[in-house]
């Protein structure tokens, strides 16, 4: 039994809103509960009917004798605490309440459904809506959705209950079905998440289907923390909107701007081993794959076709997506001439110049053949099979039909993955029957067919699984370094920017290696401060200033003691009357021209501690080229993202190639750190190494800021 069994598994179901009359929410939902087949017992709560479509009917829910297991709401929106309190009272432990008009419709919405929630869980019980669109469960018959399913190995979960629909209809024609389905809807107590966990521990579920639209604080870390630890390595593909930068926030530094960036969710998925979607299209071509095809074994690929049109476009989308076509070995080639007359393409993609058209027969052989190439990890057919006999007569059919039996029989001795594209696809045949029977999917799109090779490469590369948190080597936060962390937290600037010297110094006293500095009051100081540097460094820190270049704020290359102090009365000059009796001047030495590194940590409402990584400097664009990795991390994680780095900047304005494996070194190191670092503090909302100055010599650090926050518990890592 899974933990939410009381959804899926029930003994006995209250319907409260139950009617005969179709043209009502309820009424739909209530038909397809007593056709979907329940073998428990069906109770419905009516205020006068004495039954309704045969089953006996109650006036309220605690006139009903037996224990209720599940009780579906469908009633007006005032009518739905006064049930809540009768499901409390019955200690009723699973309650969807697919009435709407609250937390979606404004904040006394929000509070209303909180009070409905905390009113079930108080009962022992957990509520899944309101506003929830359904829920069905194959493997008890119970369909409250109101429309058909399809029955099959897919669990899906989502947000949307047209998206449900959606699915239905593609799942329907495609041949496949679920185990399960369920609608959050407000997520006022249950939400992705835990429905995402349930569906992972039911034994009939293949793999899990997701549309998540939005995620509440820290939920996005507890889905890639039960993905990744979960002992059963089924798939799950989340289909997730968002990607657009209409939700980035404005924050005090370059890395603020990144939390709750939608490349954030990108990263964690992909590092939990979840395989996001673009689109619906996507979404179900990946999830039909995963259920159908074998695994893939490489990015090898044989392309068949009987023309070449289809054939050009799956090798340019094949290519783009990062597969190969390699040339078939001669063993290989020889094979398919003896098989092929001399018109025949004998090549990667091999055509059949239109044998298979009049001989369908000649396909399996041909496939045979290919599938045997040492370096075809999967074959896709291209064209119109399954439609030769609209054009030829039907005298082809029978022949289609033997072909398709012939290659469902090869594929499965072979353990690669087979994909037919095919024109005929939408309008079913029954040579595509056999196909898809035999786990061979079959598309109208030519991008599908990439999407499902896609998805079955990126699965194939999926994480092992985690059974604790990520082991990450950094420092170890003792209680030394608590009490001088929270010491300089304290002291934040008017906008919870942490000025640079109090940086540094929780950079030090986490172990971070920190070039020399120092902080001096006026001109005198900071030249005697720099005295003994050949060429300095020197930064006006006030409380108002965070980006100090775009202010003039900072000096460098300053040689000697007369051109520091210069530079200090400068500086010094530029700043503000009101902020002048807290200004200060940090001076440090020059240092060597290297490649420029933004290495950063933030805390993303959704996924919390985030790495980045990217090309450093002042220059915005660099934004667009960061890459991350939630933290905590490992070395080879830090290293791995690193690796995805495009071009970054010299000191000197020239682009080159990223870090190399002897210049990481240190950069790793900074990485992990400041993922232990941002997990430790829950006061600190995001720190910025930027740039950190790469060289043969080292990775030293040429800049640091960082930005506090009010903290609660569910800050807490």
């Amino acid at each position: 039994m899974t933990r939410l069994s009381a959804f899926f598994r029930p003994r006995t179901i209250a319907f409260v809103g139950a009617t005969e009359d179709e043209a009502k929410l309820g009424g739909r939902r209530y038909r397809s509960l007593v056709a979907g087949g329940f073998a428990g017992s069906i109770f419905a709560v009516h205020p006068r009917a004495p039954s309704v479509r045969g089953r006996p009917a109650f006036p309220t829910l605690r006139a009903i004798p037996e224990p209720v297991d599940l009780a579906v709401v469908v009633v007006p929106r005032d009518a739905v605490r006064p049930v809540i309190e009768d499901c409390a009272a019955r200690n009723v432990p699973a309650v969807m309440v697919i009435t709407a008009g609250f937390g979606e419709v404004d904040a006394e919405g929000r509070r209303l459904e909180d009070e409905l929630a905390a009113l079930v869980r108080r009962g022992g019980g957990r509520l899944l809506g309101p506003n929830c669109a359904g829920l069905y469960s194959g493997s008890t018959g119970i369909n409250l959705g109101g429309a058909e399913v399809p029955s099959g190995p897919i669990a899906l979960v989502s947000q949307s209950g047209n998206l449900l629909l959606d699915f239905n209809l593609r799942a329907a024609a495609a041949g496949l079905g679920f185990t399960r389905q369920a609608t959050i809807g407000n997520a006022a107590d249950l939400d992705a998440v835990d429905l995402i966990a349930d569906c992972l521990d039911d034994p009939d579920t293949k793999a899990v289907l997701a549309y998540v639209e939005g995620m509440g604080e820290g939920r996005g870390r507890a889905l890639v923390d039960t993905v990744r630890r979960h002992r059963a390595r089924k798939p799950v593909v989340v289909l997730k909107p968002g990607r657009s930068e209409a939700g980035r926030r404005a924050a005090l530094t370059h890395t603020g701007t990144l939390a709750g960036e939608d490349r954030v969710a990108s990263a964690a998925l992909r590092g939990a081993g979840i395989l996001r979607a673009d689109g619906i299209a996507e979404a179900w071509a990946i999830t039909e794959a995963l259920c159908r095809c074998p695994a893939l074994a490489g990015d090898g690929v044989a392309l068949v076709s009987d023309g070449g049109g289809h054939a050009t476009l799956l090798a340019d989308c094949l290519g783009l997506a990062g597969f190969a076509l390699p040339a078939f070995p001669d063993a290989t080639r020889d094979a398919l001439a003896r098989l092929l007359p001399p018109r025949a393409a004998i090549a990667n993609p091999l055509d059949f110049a239109g044998v298979v058209e009049s001989d369908p027969t000649v396909l399996p052989e041909g496939l045979a053949v290919c599938l045997s190439a040492s370096n075809a990890d999967a074959v896709v057919v291209a064209g119109h099979f399954g439609g030769y006999h609209r054009i030829g007569g039907a005298g082809l059919a029978p022949r289609e039909i033997a072909a398709a039996e012939a290659v469902a029989s090869v594929a499965s001795g072979h353990g690669k993955p087979v994909v037919f594209q095919s024109i005929h696809a939408d309008v079913p045949t029954a040579s595509h029957t056999v196909l898809r029977e035999a786990g061979i999917p079959v598309v109208r799109a030519p991008d599908d067919a990439v999407r499902m090779l896609s998805g079955l490469r990126d699965a194939a590369r999926r994480p092992k699984p985690s059974a604790s948190s990520r082991d990450a080597p950094g420092f170890a936060p003792s209680a030394a370094f608590q009490r001088r962390a929270e010491g300089l937290l304290r002291s934040p600037g008017p906008s919870g920017a942490l000025a640079e010297p109090e940086t540094r110094s929780l950079l030090e006293a986490a172990g971070f290696e920190v070039p020399e500095w120092r902080v001096a009051a006026n001109a005198d100081e900071a030249a005697n401060a720099a005295d003994d540097w050949p060429r300095t460094a020197m930064k006006l820190i006030t409380p108002g200033a965070v980006h100090r270049s775009e202010r003039g704020y900072v000096l460098l290359d300053l040689a000697g003691a007369p051109a520091i102090r210069k530079g200090a009365e400068t500086l010094l000059a530029r700043c503000p009357a009101g902020e002048r009796p807290a200004a200060r001047l940090l001076v440090t030495p020059m240092l060597e021209p290297g490649l420029e590194i933004i290495c950063s940590a933030i805390r993303d409402p959704q996924f919390g501690p985030t790495v980045m990584a990217g090309p450093g400097g002042t220059s915005v664009e660099s934004l667009d080229e960061v890459v991350f990795h939630l933290a905590p991390l490992d070395r080879e994680e830090a290293r791995s993202l690193l690796s995805g780095l495009s071009a970054p900047r010299t000191t000197t304005g020239l682009r080159r190639p990223p870090p190399q494996p002897e210049e990481c070194k240190e950069l790793v190191d900074r990485l992990v750190r400041l993922g232990v670092l941002l997990a430790a503090l829950p006061e600190l909302e995001e720190i910025e190494l930027n740039p950190v100055i790469v060289t043969p010599a080292g990775a030293r650090i040429a800049d640091a800021r960082a930005v506090v926050r009010r903290c609660s518990p569910h800050d807490l890592p």
